[in-house]
């Protein structure tokens, strides 16, 4: 198994074991959230997949493409019944506007390539910190895009070192556009998580783990 289908495997799995949890805390009203979000993760298998095997010339190598882009689950808070900090109103939640932003990105990739993306999308999470209990999803897409805009020249860079005819970037493109192609839906589950998450039910903020920038180690 590649890194990308186990990482989709072990989100399923963790997901389906806090699903009981979450719909005790809400009264069974996260369950159809839960499963949206389970089905969705299986559906991508076939998808990670491919890309895993499109990886394995590279990483066979030490170029650790698809295996960086991807943090590992057991890097998730433990399950906690409540928010760590106060619940954010619902008043305040603005729902956002995915086609708009992928418009942006789109432009700015091609535009500045990786790095102008880099700054793009830096400036949007920075922009979505104003709300930090809300928008969780859309959060995590953007942080793993950044992520992937981040480690894409240096992939790209020790494919050149060790001569290979063949490079990364269409593994780091696919991963781009792909995660673009999920904004909508990270739109969408954020709106339908919101309500829970104004009760202080943290469905999506402790089921999704940090996504540092890139890997310091990794150069």
């Amino acid at each position: 198994m590649g890194p990308f289908e186990e990482h989709l495997r072990d989100a399923i799995r963790i997901n389906r074991e806090r699903r009981a949890r979450y719909s005790v805390l809400t009264a069974g009203k996260s369950l159809f959230i839960s499963d949206v979000l389970i089905r969705s993760e299986q559906l991508s298998i076939p998808f990670a997949r491919l890309t895993d095997l499109c990886s394995i010339p590279f990483r066979k190598r030490g170029i650790r493409v698809v295996e960086l882009e991807f943090i590992s689950m057991e890097k998730i808070p433990v399950f906690s019944e409540k928010l760590p900090f106060q619940a954010p109103s619902l008043s305040a939640f603005t729902p956002a506007k995915p086609w708009p932003m992928i418009l942006d990105f789109c432009r700015s990739v091609w535009r500045g390539g990786w790095r102008e993306a880099s700054n793009d999308l830096r400036n949007e999470l920075h922009r979505l910190e104003a709300t930090p209990g809300f928008h969780l999803m859309l959060k995590h897409i953007l942080e793993s895009m950044l992520r992937i805009t981040n480690l894409a020249p240096i992939h790209f860079r020790k494919c050149k070192e060790q001569g290979m005819w063949i490079s990364t970037t269409p593994i780091s493109a696919y991963l781009y556009f792909s995660h673009l192609l999920a904004i909508p839906f990270a739109c969408w589950l954020d709106r339908k998580t919101a309500p829970l998450l104004a009760e202080g039910i943290p469905i999506l903020y402790q089921d999704v783990p940090a996504i540092p920038e890139a890997d310091d180690e990794y150069k």
